[in-house]
């Protein structure tokens, strides 16, 4: 009787054990699959350009008809001033931002990432409702860029000075 009740007790123990390698392992794979979606779906990737790599791209020569991403915004607004850190080289200012969904551009940290909600820069109404880094690069004198800090492509040029009639 007492092997019997032995025999009982270590079934027990093995159906407990393997119930609990199960949920453990289960558990693990799903620990491991969240780690992936917000090592990929981060808004803030290793893969940042620099400042250096954004002035390349702004000097790199233009073809002729090139359409950029936020071509056919609807709205500028200027907001506030920067009060971040401009980076600088030469003739060209660097600033870096983020792109919310709702159009607003705010102040970030390069490369931290931080992001202040409470500086809003700039407004640009555009269909564009991705949230991303924006490197807004101003050529002294000659003109505005604004780059997606992920992929390095120009999002928007404007002119430096507004022409007056």
């Amino acid at each position: 009787m007492f092997n019997i009740l032995q025999l009982k007790v270590k079934c027990g123990v093995v159906k407990v054990r393997k119930t609990l390698l199960i949920a453990i392992t289960f558990l693990a794979l799903i620990l491991i699959a969240m780690a992936f979606i917000l090592i990929v779906y981060s808004p803030f990737k290793a893969t940042i350009i620099s400042f250096e790599e954004a002035v390349n791209i702004v000097r790199k020569p233009k073809e002729v008809g090139s359409v950029f991403r936020w071509v056919n915004f609807k709205e500028y607004r200027y907001v506030s001033e920067y009060r971040g850190k401009v980076f600088k080289l030469e003739n060209i200012r660097g600033y870096f931002l983020w792109h919310s969904s709702n159009g607003y551009l705010y102040e970030a940290e390069y490369p931290s990432g931080k992001v202040y909600l409470d500086r809003a820069i700039e407004y640009i109404k555009v269909e564009d409702t991705l949230e991303y880094y924006v490197w807004k690069i101003h050529v002294l004198d000659e003109a505005i860029y604004y780059i997606d800090a992920h992929t390095g492509e120009i999002l928007l040029v404007l002119p430096a000075k507004i022409p007056s009639p």
